[in-house]
């Protein structure tokens, strides 16, 4: 389930690797990507630093970077030297933390923090929020507007 989820994520930035690391084509559904791990990173890391590209689409390659340790260490190399797109920080933060990688989590948790909650103190990674049991009513209040519309 795993890499059926991480290949439709990395099949947002097929159109911006170039043909030797993607697969033939194929007629039975969508063309899958073959990516070495050298190959892939570099060529990711590409695609996430061209501001041409959609920003979805390098959050998209983000993402799939931090899934490796080859790349989550390049999204820090880059971090550490200052050349790292200050939009994709937040993005980055969050994609380390969650890396599979503990040399990678535990360098990101100095060189990429994790935004801060109104009491100062760090949000928990996204695993364990999800694991909290929230209150639907007291949702409802910081969501809704006395007028019943969102506070947006």
């Amino acid at each position: 389930m795993r890499g059926i989820a991480l290949g439709l994520l990395l099949g947002s930035l097929a159109p911006h690797l170039d043909s030797r690391v993607r697969a033939p084509a194929s007629t039975t559904g969508p063309e899958p990507l073959r990516l070495s791990a050298q190959d892939g990173t570099e060529k990711f890391l590409k695609a996430v630093l061209d501001p041409k590209i959609p920003m979805e689409e390098r959050e998209n390659g983000v993402k799939a970077l931090a899934r490796s340790k080859a790349g989550g260490e390049a999204i820090l190399k880059l971090v550490e030297a200052g050349k790292f797109p200050p939009e994709l920080k937040a993005t980055a933060a969050f994609a380390c933390a969650a890396s599979p990688d503990a040399d990678v989590r535990s360098s990101a948790a100095a060189k990429l923090p994790l935004p801060k909650s109104k009491e100062g103190t760090a949000l928990p990674p996204i695993g364990e929020l999800l694991k909290k049991k929230g209150d639907a009513a007291a949702g409802a209040k910081v969501y809704r507007n006395p007028q019943g519309g969102p506070n947006c």
